[in-house]
């Protein structure tokens, strides 16, 4: 959101971002994992151009460990949906995978932030009424006087 602010010289109260939005893989299934084996799942796109593989780990109420980079700030809420580690720190990134493994109460509450998360702004079926809400808006904004029969201003 910033880069567009700066290049198109927006001001970002004047800007609305609706995020990509992806349907829910498991709608009607128990995400509570409670006693279950923790794994670790790495996400990447080894290329210039990345996409929003933060969406894998939301949209399945899943700790996120990600670095703030790209959009990643507008997506993940530090220690709420997520833990954020500066990119290149083996150290940072280390520490926060070994506190999402070994404290099971971290991993929950962070996985219940993104399911939160997801469904606040990520999930398909939430899209199309924003999407909406949006135009309706614009077009309250631009609607001139109608012309009545006789006058014209």
């Amino acid at each position: 959101m910033e880069l567009v602010s700066q290049s198109l010289q927006l001001r970002r109260n004047r800007m609305i971002v609706l995020h990509n939005a992806v349907p829910d893989p498991l709608p009607d299934l128990n995400r509570n994992r409670s006693g279950k084996p923790c794994h670790v799942l790495f996400l990447g796109y080894l290329s210039a151009r990345k996409g929003v593989p933060d969406l894998e780990g939301l949209s399945h109420g899943l700790a996120v460990v990600t670095a703030p980079v790209g959009a990643h700030l507008e997506v993940i809420e530090p220690d709420v949906s997520g833990i954020l580690v500066p990119p290149g720190d083996v150290a940072a990134l280390a520490d926060a995978l070994i506190s999402v493994v070994e404290d099971e109460t971290l991993r929950h509450r962070l996985a219940r932030g993104a399911w939160d998360r997801f469904l606040e702004a990520f999930d398909v079926r939430r899209y199309a009424a924003r999407l909406g809400q949006l135009h309706a808006g614009l077009l309250k904004q631009d609607q001139p006087e109608p012309v009545r029969k006789g006058q014209i201003s």
